[in-house]
């Protein structure tokens, strides 16, 4: 069991994912992320993909409803609906990230998100999560195990050159994009490879720089004719042969 604590910016909405998943389960339930405990009712709020939209959300209270009669409390702080303030029902897969804003006056603000760390094989190197063809999803390192290269995210070797692509906030707009290619160039001339597969700029074809911070989510996407994608990330407890 462990958790991770990441500060929030006032007024800044920010990627962030689900790193650990609700003890005894094998995914995060919302109401696991907590807020710090200066944020008053509704100073923070978080949404996510419902499967059309973003328009999934819930808002952080200091005391949720049991009803929509507004008159029983549960005592307990959490995320519930915007109307009557009730618990909202959620979970987060293993890797699945959403969006959090706390407001323009909540200083000091933090997240937290307490649980056990997914279950997976000594035996394997990677931990797959798969995607599906043709739509972009937000992501995160399904570990809390720190800071990410861009360059340990590996695809699936179905996976063709520029078949994937991945991109990020970068202090302004989520321009900041990099593509999957099977061999990526040393140089701009075009002539010399590295002879391994990696994550390139658009034109050159040659190795991008980014570390995720712990907690950093980001949106990936694989092409329509993607049959069986898998988005590959290091296991840490991967025990070589």
């Amino acid at each position: 069991m462990g958790y991770t604590t990441v500060d929030l910016v006032p007024g800044k909405q920010v990627v962030k994912g689900a790193s650990f998943v609700t003890v005894g389960d094998d995914e995060l339930d919302l109401q696991d992320i907590k807020m710090s405990d200066n944020i008053i009712d509704a100073e923070a709020q978080i949404w996510w993909w419902n499967g059309a939209t973003y328009d999934a959300m819930a808002f952080w209270y200091t005391d949720l409803y049991a009803d929509e009669s507004g008159e029983t409390t549960l005592g307990k702080a959490g995320w519930g609906d915007e109307l009557y303030w009730m618990p909202i029902t959620k979970t987060f897969a293993p890797g699945e990230a959403f969006w959090i804003q706390v407001s323009d006056t909540a200083a000091s603000a933090s997240v937290t998100m307490a649980g056990q760390v997914a279950a997976s094989s000594s035996s394997e190197q990677y931990y797959g999560i798969p995607l599906t063809p043709g739509k972009q999803v937000q992501m995160t390192n399904p570990f809390p195990t720190g800071t990410l290269d861009l360059q340990d995210i590996k695809m699936s070797d179905n996976i063709i050159d520029a078949e994937a692509q991945i991109w990020w906030w970068n202090g302004s707009t989520y321009d900041a994009m990099a593509f999957w290619y099977t061999d990526l160039y040393a140089d701009e001339s075009g002539e010399t490879t590295l002879g391994k597969a990696g994550w390139g700029d658009e034109l050159y074809w040659m190795p991008i720089e980014k570390t995720f911070s712990n907690g950093e989510g980001f949106w990936v996407q694989v092409s329509d004719t993607a049959t069986s994608a898998t988005l590959k990330f290091p296991n840490p407890f991967y025990v070589a042969p």
